[in-house]
């Protein structure tokens, strides 16, 4: 402690001072004077709070004429209308063991005083270039939300606004505990400009009075510093013509189109080109190869080896995903020549074994020696172009029914043989497989959501390529989706789609988009290996997809994760919770390696900038109350899914945002608000009473609210890149006071131990939950769910018993939960 008053403080008179004090009794310096100070009190609806300090502990009773409670020893309750509609001085008092103190307090002069501090402070003036990010706390606070003054909690209910905004930027409220922590401007601009902004806030006490108000500059610069523009491809330099021998094997390293069609946009986060290519005209035996990610290279070669000489005009054809109507095109020539006549020797002719593909059914006869001059051959079973030529294709009969050929080679009158076994030779190769299925594809579960975008559904993780490695082969698998006969459905439910990114040694394709159209659907999956013909190169599996027509909502109040929101144009990311029934308040921990967040109770953050470019799966964490829940963000399918065409400055509309009517649980208080039209950009939602600015549609109405037979409609707000829409919504119509008021009774959920400690039993009573379905469970005290019980329809005062003859000493606990309430007690087991 500071010496304020500049005494020279002795270590000898400390001692005389605590020797002093140790001498008086224990009672004399633990107990406090009794005092009663003035409540709390809220003007608008009447709720009252008696405080008192010092005491003994033991129960105080208290009278306060006009005021109603539900007990005499209760210090809260509700000022009565007439004394409301009156106001003047209240006499309380209180009485502990006999001694009674008193205070009288003014409401006239209490609640038409208004308060001294301002909401708000002065607000530099900001300079921001488009497309960069700001988060409300603590980069751009406008106002704080803790004032001496006033009440704490106070502060949620004032009404705050903000006019004059950038597109792209809101009011941000970042919330701690359940309370209101600090007021901000949060988002990213989106149009240059020099923007006069006015905040202002509205004591409810004094609705007529003026606002605080407080006013600054937002500048947007120019965006062509942050975002060069997006440019089509261009023909770099044209494509050699080129000369093969029949049977030569293109080198990939020789041909690689990306080199002479290129795309001249400047590199920028979050820009995936994408690319799409065809190469048509190529020689028999010659086929088109991608052997890298075409969402950022064009990276295809020629692969095989022609069979079948001639002159070929080829012609090249690519496109990024941007300009797809702008497609780059050129055409080469490649010739094909016959293998050279083997030159004259000495030696006489001889046929050898021939080079033969097991895969592909290609074949080169392959003679020794000879005079020179011109081969004919014979070979049954295969297809050439002449007599001369020493290659072909073996005939699909004879692939399928290999046996032994004689091939006969003829020059100058001399014929020669020789006897290929097609099943000997082919059985020391490694055969090409079609792709397997590895078990069975599980149902893949969407919950409508007002069309919110879906969590990608791999399905290529389910197939696999079973062609052992061997030489060059490569596993290449692409995947289809078609409805199953029968049905009416010929593909995916509307608004999902495949998304396929598969290359060589690369397979990865998901379901992705949003649906509207709840159902069950059936679907097959086809996964096809471009290494073999068809039709033997495919394999198929049934893919049942369920589409709910309701939001996700755990009843027994389970911490979950679910798909974070995202914007691919900033790399912010909103960690979203399932909604779920708790009574749980206390806060809630996150953690994510490649998100920096401004606090650990953020659930707010920016996806560092390495991992935006090349996008990978991020584990995000939350913890509440010792318990951690984890999920794993797929960042690389949802970026390929909803961030591969970025948006344009003035992005093309489904018609005006406009606010449907929400979806509404009357029993627990889940609303989803529902929006259609707008241009594909975020939306967020507001509602005075239910939540602040968010893009997180799910969320509850207050119980007071739910249970108030006077409650009045709430008008539902959302907005879209700057274009605001509201909608009224009555929840005494939606639900009907009377059911509304069966459901929530008021009740308080309680479990009572009927004997604690426990021996080789366990009884418990639950009151509070009449009428409602229960869930209990039985837990040891790691956690570890010992037994779990569903109750359809507890009774008035349920009774429960619970068998612990298995179960070892020690600390056990029990919980219930209905779909409003939760209520834990422990139980010690001997």
């Amino acid at each position: 402690m500071q010496n304020m008053y500049r005494l020279v403080v002795r270590p000898t008179w400390l001692v005389m001072v605590w020797a002093l004090c140790l001498s008086l009794p224990f009672g004399v310096l633990a107990q406090v004077p009794f005092r009663l100070s003035n409540p709390d009190y809220d003007c608008a609806t009447g709720a009252i709070t008696f405080k008192t300090t010092g005491g003994n502990g033991s129960p105080i009773t208290y009278t306060a004429p006009g005021v109603t409670r539900s007990s005499p020893t209760s210090n809260t309750g509700v000022v009565e209308q007439g004394l409301r509609n009156d106001p003047k001085s209240l006499t309380i008092t209180a009485t502990q063991n006999g001694e009674t103190v008193s205070t009288t307090f003014n409401f006239a002069l209490y609640c038409n005083t208004r308060q001294s501090s301002p909401l708000y402070k002065t607000v530099d003036n900001r300079t921001l270039p488009v497309g960069q990010f700001v988060l409300g706390y603590p980069d751009f606070v406008v106002g704080q939300g803790y004032y001496a003054s006033y009440d704490y909690y106070n502060y949620t209910k004032w009404p705050i606004s903000a006019t004059g905004l950038p597109p792209g930027l809101g009011l941000y409220t970042s919330v701690m505990s359940g309370t209101l922590f600090a007021v901000g401007i949060a988002g990213s601009p989106t149009t240059p400009g020099v923007y006069p902004v006015r905040v202002t806030a509205v004591d409810p006490k004094f609705p007529n009075d003026p606002p605080y108000v407080t006013t600054f500059t937002i500048t947007v610069t120019d965006p062509s510093v942050v975002n060069p523009p997006i440019k089509p491809p261009v023909l770099a330099k044209s494509i050699p013509d080129m000369t093969f021998t029949v049977g030569q094997v293109p080198k990939q390293e020789d041909f690689n189109l990306g080199n002479y069609i290129v795309d001249p946009t400047q590199s920028q986060p979050r820009y995936f080109p994408e690319w799409t290519a065809s190469i048509k005209g190529l020689p028999a035996g010659i086929r088109q190869n991608t052997f890298g990610d075409l969402r950022y290279n064009l990276s295809v070669s020629l692969t095989g080896a022609p069979t079948v000489s001639g002159v070929y005009t080829v012609t090249a054809t690519a496109a990024t995903q941007y300009f797809a109507s702008q497609p780059v095109t050129t055409t080469f020539n490649i010739t094909v020549t016959d293998k050279p006549v083997n030159p004259p020797t000495s030696g006489a002719l001889a046929l050898t074994q021939p080079t033969y593909d097991c895969g592909t059914g290609a074949i080169t006869f392959n003679t020794t020696g000879g005079d020179g001059s011109p081969i004919t051959y014979s070979a049954p079973g295969i297809t050439r172009s002449s007599p001369t030529s020493n290659t072909g294709v073996v005939e699909q009969g004879l692939r399928n029914d290999p046996k032994p050929i004689t091939i006969t080679a003829t020059q100058s009158g001399q014929t020669v043989s020789y006897t290929f076994d097609f099943k000997a030779y082919c059985s020391n190769v490694t055969p090409i497989l079609p792709p397997v299925v590895d078990g069975a594809i599980p149902a893949m579960v969407v919950r409508t959501n007002s069309g919110r975008a879906v969590e990608p559904f791999v399905v290529s993780q389910y197939f696999r390529d079973p062609t052992q490695p061997f030489g060059t082969y490569k596993s290449n698998l692409r995947f289809s989706i078609a409805g199953s006969s029968g049905q009416l459905l010929t593909t995916l439910p509307q608004g999902l789609f495949l998304k396929d990114l598969s290359a060589e040694q690369s397979a990865y394709a998901f379901i992705a988009g949003s649906t509207t159209q709840p159902g069950t659907y059936t679907v097959t999956v086809t996964a096809t290996n471009l290494n073999l013909p068809a039709p033997a190169n495919s394999t198929s599996a049934p893919l049942i997809i369920q589409v709910i027509d309701k939001p996700a909502f755990n009843a027994d109040g389970a911490l979950e994760l679910t798909q974070p929101d995202y914007n691919c144009q900033t790399g912010v990311v909103g960690f979203r919770l399932v909604n779920r029934a708790t009574t749980d308040v206390s806060p809630i921990t996150y953690t994510a390696p490649d998100v920096t967040l401004t606090s650990a109770t953020s659930s707010t953050g920016v996806v560092n900038a390495d991992v935006q470019n090349n996008p990978r799966p991020i584990t995000i964490q939350a913890t509440q109350s010792g318990r951690t829940v984890s999920y794993v963000f797929d960042l690389k399918a949802y970026t390929a899914a909803y961030c591969s065409t970025p948006t344009p400055p003035n992005p093309p509309t489904g018609g005006t945002l406009t606010l449907l009517a929400p979806t509404y649980d009357c029993g627990t208080g889940a609303i989803h608000f529902n929006a259609g039209g707008g241009n594909g950009s975020p939306v967020e939602f507001k509602a005075v009473g239910i939540t602040d600015w968010t893009i997180n549609p799910d969320q509850f109405v207050d119980r007071d609210s739910r249970t108030a037979n006077d409650v009045k409609p709430f008008t539902l707000m959302a907005r879209q890149s700057g274009y605001e829409t509201t909608y009224t919504w009555d929840l005494k119509a939606a639900c009907g006071r009377a059911r509304v008021g069966v459901q929530e009774s008021g009740s308080i959920l309680s479990l009572t131990v009927l004997g604690n400690p426990v021996q080789e039993q366990l009884r418990v009573r639950i009151d509070g939950a009449e009428g409602q379905a229960v869930n209990v469970q039985l837990m040891d005290q790691t956690g570890r769910l010992l037994e779990s019980r569903a109750i359809e329809r507890a009774g008035r005062s349920e009774e429960q018993t619970f068998k612990l003859s298995q179960q070892n000493g020690g600390l056990l606990l029990l919980r219930a939960a209905t779909s409003t309430q939760t209520s834990t007690v422990k139980i010690s087991k001997q």
